[in-house]
C-alpha cells in the first residue's frame, strides 16, 4: 500500500515508519527543519516530502503526488503542556493541531481516489479533568492548549463525517514512552539524569499516570489501519496500569544505580498539569484486537538500554 505519515520523523512517526517500510510504498511529510536523525537507517527506503502542516498547499500538493491509500496522522505540537504567563502556546497549538488537521482533511477529501482511512493521534490530554479511568464518553474537560486544541480536532474531524469519503479514526494516546523520546519529556529526562549521575528534581510523584510503550503504540496503529470499523471512532490506547510517577522513578532508579537521587517534591504544580492520567481501554481490545504487550518493567528495561548506548553513561 501507498503509505503517508505526518510527523514521520517524530518519535512515534518514525517508530511506524521503521515498521511497515519493508512491505509497503512509505511516504513521510515533515517539516523542512526537522531531523532525520530518528529514521536514519531506513531512510533510504522510503520517500520524505518536506513542507508544513499549516501550509495548506504544501499538504495538498503532497497528497495529489501520492495519493495514499492509509494515511497515519501524527504530527502535532506538543509543547503546549502547560500554560506559560504570555499564553504563547495558545498559537502553535491551535495552527499545527486544529489548523493542521483541517487542512490534511480538506486535501485528501479533494482527491479523486481518496484514501480507504485516516488515523489520528489524539491524546488522553483531552480528557484533562474529566473523571478517570478516562472513558471515551466523557465530557471533555481540558486544562492546556495542547489537550484543548487535539480536543476541538477531535470534535470537528467528528462533525465532518457525513462530509468524507474515507474513515477517520483517533486513537487518544496514553503517555508513549521508549527509544528516541524527547528529553522534554518526564521519562526521558529522568532517565538521562540518573544515568549522569544527578539530582533529579520531581513533583511529589503522587500522580497515577498511564505509560504506553512505543512499540505497543506502532500496534495499535497498524490495528486500526486493518480493523474492521464500519464508522469513525475515538479509542483509549493505554496500558492498562496506573503506577505513579514516584513508583516509576523510584523503578527507574533502581535499575540504573549509581549516584543519582530523586529530589521528590523539589517541583511544585503547574497550570495545565493533568494530575491523573490513566484511561480504560476495553475498546480497544474490543473494536481493534488490541491490547498492550510490553509491561513496564521490560518496557523501562529497553528504554534505559537505549539511552545509556545513546549517551554512553553506566551511571
Amino acid at each position: 500500500m501507498r503509505i503517508l505519515i505526518t510527523g514521520g520523523t517524530g518519535f512515534i512517526g518514525s517508530h511506524l515508519a521503521r515498521r511497515v517500510v519493508s512491505d509497503h510504498d512509505v511516504h513521510i511529510f515533515a517539516r523542512g527543519e526537522s531531523s532525520t536523525e530518528r529514521i536514519a537507517d531506513v531512510v533510504s527506503k522510503l520517500t520524505i516530502w518536506r513542507g508544513d502542516i499549516t501550509d495548506p498547499d504544501s499538504i495538498k500538493d503532497c497528497v495529489a503526488a501520492i495519493q495514499p491509500e492509509i494515511v497515519f496522522h501524527l504530527a502535532g505540537d506538543t509543547s503546549a503542556r502547560r500554560w506559560t504567563a504570555g499564553l504563547s502556546e495558545l498559537d502553535s497549538s491551535l495552527d499545527v493541531n486544529l489548523g493542521g488537521t483541517l487542512n490534511l482533511v480538506r486535501a485528501l477529501r479533494a482527491l479523486s481516489n481518496p484514501p480507504r482511512r485516516m488515523i489520528r493521534a489524539g491524546g488522553l490530554a483531552e480528557y484533562g479533568e474529566a473523571p478517570v479511568p478516562f472513558d471515551e464518553e466523557a465530557l471533555l474537560k481540558p486544562v492546556s492548549a495542547y489537550g484543548a486544541s487535539q480536543a476541538a480536532a477531535t470534535l470537528l474531524v467528528r462533525a465532518l463525517r457525513s462530509q468524507l469519503p474515507f474513515r477517520v479514526i483517533t486513537l487518544r494516546f496514553a503517555a508513549v514512552y521508549g527509544p528516541g523520546r524527547s528529553e522534554d519529556f518526564f521519562l526521558p529526562s529522568l532517565i538521562v539524569h540518573c544515568l549522569e549521575g544527578k539530582e533529579f528534581p520531581m513533583s511529589t510523584g503522587d500522580q497515577p499516570w498511564d505509560l504506553l510503550y512505543v512499540d505497543d503504540a506502532v500496534d495499535a496503529l497498524l490495528s486500526a489501519s486493518a480493523a474492521q470499523v464500519d464508522c469513525d471512532e475515538v479509542i483509549n490506547i493505554g496500558s492498562g496500569r496506573k503506577p505513579t510517577l514516584r513508583e516509576v522513578a523510584e523503578a527507574a532508579l533502581k535499575k540504573i544505580g549509581g549516584p543519582a537521587r530523586l529530589r521528590i517534591g523539589a517541583v511544585p504544580p503547574s497550570a495545565g498539569e493533568i494530575l491523573k492520567l490513566y484511561c480504560k481501554i476495553d475498546k480497544a481490545r474490543e473494536m481493534l484486537r488490541w491490547q498492550p504487550r510490553i509491561d513496564l518493567d521490560s518496557g523501562l528495561d529497553r528504554t534505559i538500554a537505549w539511552y545509556r548506548q545513546r549517551t554512553g553513561k553506566i551511571a
